[in-house]
């Protein structure tokens, strides 16, 4: 059928033109057809790489169309690449799923990452799904800030893989580094701080997953068996945080008489300690060790520290 008419077969008469011209112009189409059919199928075989190429395609252009800086350009695309590479987003086919079949892919995926938050450990498996399939997923470049000391915050943070550092100030500097299956910003997903106290940066790649306050509130609504058991590992939790962060500052924190002083007050006058954060986490200490005794007393504890925000968000 492919045959151009030179060897195997010569075509000597008018007819012979004519049928093997036509031979030729079908078994050249054919061989077309198969050909586009196999490309198309290869091409098509991921779905994800072809959507993601035409998307970069795009930043092209547009980036080449407002003349980005050359080091914007590769920022860019090294971000949307990688996070095309490494994110673990729940894709949003899965709310189709039965309940039974979500509930298992969700706690197969993310069970582990989420009962490691004394929150949910002992929260139900429903719970837990309903947790899980609100995560949203975020991605940081190196040098990048979560977020910095001082913003408004109503969430908190799983960090799936890279690390970060937490920052208290430019005087102190780093005051820890959280490694991958680390969380923090609990206290503002809870609603017991409304501001960041602290800095978080991003040391590597990371990919992280955010739980709103407002989605964490729609779930335990959801949920109404799981209010008081969150209730009361909500204010156990507080406590113990703030002893564990007051210890991890004491090294390089000033006395609490120093940094009053330094904050414009005098040794036995409450300075303004809102604005002074190593002060208020010793506070904190003082007030989460007498608040331990009793289940009343973490709560007015709990009510001190809402009041003066004395919590490291970590």
């Amino acid at each position: 059928l492919t045959t151009v008419g030179y060897g195997d077969i010569t075509m000597v008469t008018a007819p012979e033109f004519i049928v093997g011209i036509a031979t030729i112009f079908v078994g050249a189409s054919t061989f077309a057809v198969i050909v586009s059919n196999m490309a198309s199928r290869f091409g098509t075989m991921d779905l994800r790489a072809t959507a993601f190429k035409e998307r970069m395609e795009d930043l092209d252009d547009f980036m080449h169309q407002e003349n980005l800086p050359l080091d914007l350009r590769f920022r860019t695309r090294a971000f949307f690449e990688y996070r095309y590479n490494h994110s673990r987003e729940i894709p949003a086919s899965i709310e189709e799923l039965s309940l039974t079949l979500r509930t298992e892919v969700a706690l197969h995926l993310y069970n582990d990452l989420i009962t490691t938050v004394p929150f949910f450990r002992d929260c139900g498996k429903e719970f837990l799904t309903d947790v899980i399939l609100r995560l949203k997923a975020q991605t940081l470049s190196p040098g990048d800030f979560l977020y910095e000391a001082g913003e408004y915050g109503d969430s908190m943070f799983f960090l799936i893989k890279g690390s970060v550092e937490v920052v208290l100030d430019d005087k102190h500097g780093v005051f820890a580094e959280l490694k991958e299956g680390s969380f923090f910003g609990e206290h503002c997903v809870l609603g017991l701080a409304e501001h960041r106290p602290v800095s978080v940066r991003a040391m590597t790649w990371c990919n992280l997953f955010c739980l709103t306050q407002q989605a964490l509130e729609d779930c335990i609504c959801t949920h109404p068996e799981a209010q008081e058991h969150f209730r009361r590992l909500a204010i156990q939790q507080s406590a113990e945080k703030t002893v564990t962060s007051a210890v991890r500052t004491l090294d390089i924190v000033r006395s609490p008489v120093e940094a009053v002083v330094a904050a414009g007050g005098t040794p036995g006058t409450p300075a303004d300690v809102t604005n002074i954060e190593p002060p208020v986490v010793t506070r904190a200490l003082i007030r989460a060790k007498k608040g331990l005794t009793s289940t009343s007393d973490k709560t007015k504890s709990m009510g001190a520290m809402v009041a003066g925000n004395d919590s490291l968000d970590q």
